[in-house]
């Protein structure tokens, strides 16, 4: 009795997942910094969105659609599908959990403080969002709580330069926001957006075969 094709695939995501999130400089290298960066700040993606937002993409990935399909057959990412607010169906797609901490760890390992990067990332997916229309749920709240954190770091930016206390609300706020920011209130890690929902799990001996190429090439 051979055991389930799907079980199979799901147990062997799993370990691909764990495996690249012991090896998050291999991936920040594979996609380049900025890419790997992107890709770990913000919660989920629809295609639309990237490139309303111009997500970079590595020299050899050409488009957004080859990159979601990279990260999703290699074991790093996930996808799936929710109805559209225009009756029709939107494909979400995010790097998991492992490794956008393992990623954002290493980037910072390598540059530092990524705090006015990830504001900026934020900017360039607001904009986004207004030409695509409604953004992801988790997205619109990682953007709330990176404005936020920004706004705090104005503000106190504001009162030491004038010798003053920063305003008790608002420093209670930006707190509040901060202790949602781990990695030193770096606004980019999953916390800052709460946890992913379940991938739909793939079917098909196609995808099957095409995960076990991305797992060997991984090796």
């Amino acid at each position: 009795m051979t055991s389930d094709p799907i079980l199979d695939f799901v147990t062997l995501q799993s370990r691909m997942r764990e495996k690249s999130g012991r090896q998050p400089e291999r991936w920040v290298a594979r996609l380049g910094s900025e890419t790997a960066l992107w890709l770990a700040a913000v919660p989920q993606w629809t295609v639309a969105l990237a490139k309303a937002a111009k997500l970079p993409l590595a020299p050899d990935v050409p488009s957004v659609e080859d990159l979601v399909q990279f990260v999703y057959f290699a074991g790093v990412g996930a996808r799936r599908k929710e109805p559209a607010p225009d009756g029709g169906d939107t494909e979400l797609f995010w790097v998991d959990e492992i490794n956008r901490r393992s990623w954002i760890a290493e980037l910072t390992r390598q540059s530092g403080d990524l705090s006015g990067r990830v504001t900026e990332i934020a900017d360039r997916v607001a904009a986004g969002g207004r030409k695509t229309g409604p953004l992801p749920a988790l997205t619109r709240r990682w953007l709330d709580l990176v404005r936020s954190e920004a706004g705090r770091q104005t503000n106190h930016g504001r009162q030491a330069r004038g010798g003053g206390r920063p305003h008790r609300r608002g420093g209670r706020a930006g707190a509040r926001a901060g202790r949602q920011l781990p990695g030193g209130g770096i606004p980019g890690t999953p916390a800052s957006a709460g946890r992913s929902p379940a991938p739909t799990r793939p079917r098909g001996a196609r995808r099957l075969r095409a995960a076990a190429r991305a797992d060997r090439s991984a090796a």
